[in-house]
């Protein structure tokens, strides 16, 4: 938890024009007092965790709802959990196939993105990523995805992994 409540977030767009850039820490602050040995004892001090401001604003306007279950079956893989949500957000509205290079996917959730012109460590990853999106797949039926030679190709889907809350209507 450390790491993770310790990383900044860095996103990234560019294309003919121009680009931008947008970055911020998961947390401003944190303080984790227990032991992993004797998760059962509590600490003298309560831990905290402060979002960063950039953060806490960003998932706050842009929500996106993840189902917990799917959450709890990938919690042993950092991979799987990125992978999910990073699906859950890129098929949510998807209305034609979109094929992305391994090599681009890569580059975003890869160990080290530099290295996405290694054809040994993009083939590598796809492999771990594959063995995930099977995992997924088990857990969120409704993803359709295929693999193509060199490409994942998400395809559109009719059940998203949280479906959308349907409110009835109330007399005027």
């Amino acid at each position: 938890m450390n790491r993770q409540f310790g990383c900044s977030i860095s996103l990234f767009y560019q294309d003919h024009i121009g680009s931008s850039r947008a970055s911020s820490y998961v947390a401003d602050r944190h303080e984790f007092w227990w032991s992993h040995v004797k998760p059962e004892d509590r600490g003298q001090w309560q831990s905290k965790i402060v979002l960063g401001e950039g953060f806490f604003n960003e998932i706050t306007k842009n929500p996106l709802p993840v189902d917990l279950h799917i959450l709890r079956a990938l919690s042993r893989s950092s991979l799987g959990l990125d992978l999910y949500q990073w699906l859950n957000y890129r098929t949510f509205g998807l209305d034609h196939p979109l094929r992305l290079a391994w090599k681009r996917i890569y580059a975003q959730f890869g160990m080290d993105p530099a290295k996405a012109g290694d054809t040994y460590a993009v083939d590598s990853f796809r492999k771990k990523a594959l063995r995930e999106l099977i995992k997924i797949k088990i857990a969120w039926p409704g993803l359709d995805y295929a693999t193509p030679r060199g490409v994942l190709e998400l395809l559109p889907t009719t059940t998203p992994s949280v479906p959308p809350l349907q409110f009835p209507l109330l007399p005027r």
